[in-house]
């Protein structure tokens, strides 16, 4: 029996975000132009536009920079799917922005390294597999220099297989809780994956997943969702349920279906690559 989330949060889509000078409100359309534009010519010898500051996982007590290129930016504005990069981009953003010691949100390749069936061997089963690559992965997280161990909720972006599409997993290990927050619920099979995170999850914490809930409006929830014509703005939206999981805010008070193109999420973006270009 699924237990439905006490409460689901997420920052209102129609915020104007972080603003890095008084150029952020009022008269938004012509303003951002000019701050694209600027940025956008700075650096064209290497297509580099901006350094972004992230954690840098390998000393977690200093910051590093992180190059956040042309074409970035015109994914973001241009309505385009994102990328590793964007979003890694903007998760180390949001890590060294967090700093808490309570929350810690892994890069799109996690999932990529525990479910990588390229290499098996012949002679081993799946199961056996997929632990290999979790002890890899482990050892790979332990030079990080800190441990999850301390952490009572792990961020995943997991990128569905079946569909091309962008989820957020929410490892929540107080509750022992896996929530799913998925923009545009196909219905998707996640058995498999489902498998490899509670896999992932007993070889760190030794603890057993209890329950997993998907939250979509298909299961009752009122979040901010993508409309049937609208392929593109999984990566969106899943930025934006991390930015209301880290910072507690209450769920919007207007959570519609956005459909390809609609003019408020030309607005998000927008503030999405103000974000990454004045960090």
């Amino acid at each position: 029996m699924q237990v439905k989330v006490d409460r689901v949060l997420l920052p209102s889509l129609h915020t104007s975000g972080t603003a890095c000078s008084t150029e952020a409100n009022g008269n938004d359309d012509a303003k951002v132009h000019k701050i694209r534009s600027e940025k956008l010519t700075e650096r064209n010898k290497n297509d580099i536009v901006h350094e972004v500051f992230i954690l840098d996982l390998k000393r977690p007590s200093l910051q590093k920079r992180n190059d956040v290129q042309r074409i970035d930016i015109k994914k973001i504005l241009n309505g385009w799917r994102l990328d590793d990069r964007i979003i890694n981009n903007y998760i180390g953003m949001l890590n060294l922005r967090i700093r808490n010691g309570r929350t810690f949100i892994m890069d799109t390749y996690h999932m990529a390294y525990l479910v990588n069936f390229e290499n098996m061997l012949e002679k081993e089963s799946a199961e056996e597999h997929i632990q290999a690559n979790i002890k890899k992965r482990n050892k790979i997280i332990n030079k990080w220099g800190f441990d999850l161990k301390d952490n009572d909720l792990i961020l995943v972006p997991v990128h569905s297989r079946q569909k091309t599409h962008w989820e957020l997993w929410v490892i929540d290990l107080k509750f022992q809780i896996v929530r799913i927050y998925d923009s545009k619920d196909y219905g998707a099979q996640r058995s498999e994956d489902i498998a490899i995170i509670t896999a992932w999850v007993n070889s760190i914490w030794k603890l057993r997943i209890r329950n997993i809930v998907v939250v979509s409006k298909r299961n009752g929830y009122n979040i901010p969702s993508q409309g049937e014509d609208n392929f593109v703005d999984c990566g969106v939206f899943m930025l934006k349920y991390m930015d209301s999981v880290i910072s507690g805010e209450p769920l919007c008070d207007m959570c519609e279906t956005f459909n390809e193109g609609d003019s408020r999420m030309k607005k998000y973006r927008t503030n999405l690559a103000r974000e990454l270009l004045c960090n």
